[in-house]
């Protein structure tokens, strides 16, 4: 992803969570995307807020790490 496409947070929506085990999962995964230094999932809301550094966070790779783990982002 390009540097304009670099953020430093970074809200998603996400489906198909339904515990709170869901939700770690979800969290567990955004974060092993470089420059992801901390996340909060609100399952209740179906949405992952993400912050890092300055610029650092590449929404592309945080969408395809929770896509990965078994949901959908939009």
């Amino acid at each position: 992803m390009s540097a304009e496409n670099r953020v430093t947070d970074l809200d998603l929506k996400v489906q198909g969570m339904a515990c709170e085990g869901c939700a770690e999962t979800v969290a567990k995964a955004a974060k092993t995307v470089p420059g992801v230094t901390d996340g909060v999932v609100d399952l209740r809301a179906g949405s992952v807020k993400m912050t890092g550094g300055a610029g650092e966070i590449d929404g592309g790779l945080v969408a395809d790490a929770i896509r990965a783990a078994g949901y959908t982002v939009f």
